[in-house]
């Protein structure tokens, strides 16, 4: 019996709790056909060599997730053109001073790489954004941008905090024309 009770009282606590968590809604005019479509940046992203873009769409019945979620879809494509680019300077240094067959230097380098890709694109932030409502959902269209001069100065930072990677790289061609 008491069971029965608990069990009663829970239920009842547990409704009563999920209706004081109602959802709110916003009221919007509607919408004309022209608002509807994806904005100009979202289809035709810029390029400029001085910053990598990305952009992203996601929907959500909560306008923040709706967000949240693009967002994060524009962080992992700019972690892949962040590798892209440092895979490219990271030939460059092989090329120059085959640096990559000493495992240590090899380690040092890739331990550094991790670092500038995580703590760059902990510092991105959206550009742009556009919310649509779609009936019950919202999209949310975002464009991030990240400075190329960031990255560098990024690698620069890595290279020069380890000694035995700035003795083997910093006197190399790439290293200067990154800026270093």
């Amino acid at each position: 019996m008491k069971q029965i009770l608990g069990m009663i009282a829970l239920l009842t606590i547990t409704m009563a709790l999920a209706g004081c968590g109602g959802t709110k809604t916003v009221e919007l005019d509607q919408l004309a056909a022209e608002d509807v479509r994806p904005p100009d940046w979202y289809v035709n992203p810029p390029k400029d060599g001085d910053f990598l873009y990305a952009v992203a769409t996601s929907t959500s019945m909560d306008v923040q997730v709706s967000v949240d979620k693009a967002t994060l879809m524009c962080r992992e494509e700019l972690g892949k053109r962040i590798a892209l680019k440092l895979r490219g300077i990271e030939n460059n240094f092989e090329e120059e001073t085959g640096f990559l067959m000493d495992a240590e230097l090899k380690t040092a380098y890739k331990s550094a790489v991790n670092a500038i890709t995580e703590q760059t694109l902990r510092g991105t932030r959206a550009k742009k954004k556009h919310l649509v409502h779609e009936g019950e959902l919202w999209r949310a269209y975002i464009l991030m941008e990240l400075p190329v001069d960031q990255i560098q100065q990024e690698i620069i930072t890595g290279v020069k905090g380890h000694e035995g990677l700035l003795d083997r790289l910093g006197e190399t061609a790439t290293f200067k024309e990154i800026g270093g």
